[in-house]
């Protein structure tokens, strides 16, 4: 099982360089992702507090960057996700004030929805245009966007898995 570290590394490094210039395709005009951003790096803002006025200046074509080139971080975590089973999960409301714990299950995007599954029951279902994913060294975080705990959020954290 990868460590801490080493977990915190895999998923805060997307997209690496080689990704950036060949599926972002990072100075290419239009066909760059519209979602490449850069803030101290480059960083893929899919799922990102950016994404609603990404859209928006898209939408009103005020941006060079026209594609829309992957799945971005959901889809990365997706296909990585069986590093995850078996990790500690927190879950946290404020409306009303929730705190639950459990272990992480599976990911599945179906329909444009994404269900988060614990070992004690679907905790999240967010449109994949609504979901925030922030990763910070505890864990990756998932909520609605712009929202956070008021209307929950997932942590799954980046721990020895809870067997």
């Amino acid at each position: 099982m990868p460590s801490k570290a080493e977990l915190h590394s895999t998923f805060s490094n997307f997209p690496s360089e080689d990704y950036i210039d060949n599926t972002c395709k990072r100075g290419q005009h239009a066909e760059a992702c519209r979602y490449l951003v850069f803030d101290e790096g480059f960083s893929c803002g899919k799922a990102s507090f950016s994404r609603g006025m990404i859209d928006k200046r898209f939408k009103e074509g005020d941006m060079g960057a026209k594609g829309d080139n992957c799945d971005g971080i959901l889809g990365f975590v997706n296909e990585n996700q069986s590093l995850l089973v078996g990790n500690k999960t927190i879950y946290k409301e404020q409306a009303p004030t929730i705190t639950e714990e459990a272990t992480f299950e599976r990911l599945e995007i179906e329909n444009g929805r994404i269900l988060l599954t614990t070992s004690k029951e679907n905790f999240l279902n967010l449109s994949e245009e609504d979901v925030q994913i922030d990763i910070n060294p505890k864990g990756l975080a998932f909520s609605a966007r712009g929202l956070g705990a008021f209307v929950g959020t997932l942590q799954i954290l980046f721990e020895e898995p809870q067997r």
